[in-house]
């Protein structure tokens, strides 16, 4: 989806929530103490009505040439020296624990 499709509603959802979000991102930038339990409380508060505006507007914060990795799921992979065609990984408890490239 892109911006040019979401609905008028969408547009006014993300605009209000990344809006609250600059101004709780001044504000944290602009104090010099070390943030409290409730700023960081407000903060993500309105980044996660920020998040969920995109998302609701189709935009999932994952660029075209990245990818979320699942154990076992072959994705696209290229190596430092431009070979490879992809990439399957074994994720354990939330860790890479190895790659196999293939071909195919």
């Amino acid at each position: 989806m892109t911006i040019a499709t979401i609905t008028e509603a969408q547009r006014e959802t993300i605009r209000s929530t990344a809006d609250a979000l600059e101004q709780e991102a001044q504000k944290f930038a602009q104090d010099a103490r070390v943030p409290g339990a409730a700023h960081i409380t407000r903060f993500d508060g309105v980044a996660n009505a920020a998040v969920a505006a995109l998302a609701v507007a189709g935009y999932n914060g994952t660029l075209s040439t990245q990818f979320v990795l699942n154990s076992g799921v072959k994705v696209p992979a290229t190596l430092v020296s431009g070979s490879g065609n992809f990439a399957t990984p074994t994720i354990v408890a939330g860790v890479i624990t190895g790659i196999v490239l293939s071909a195919s």
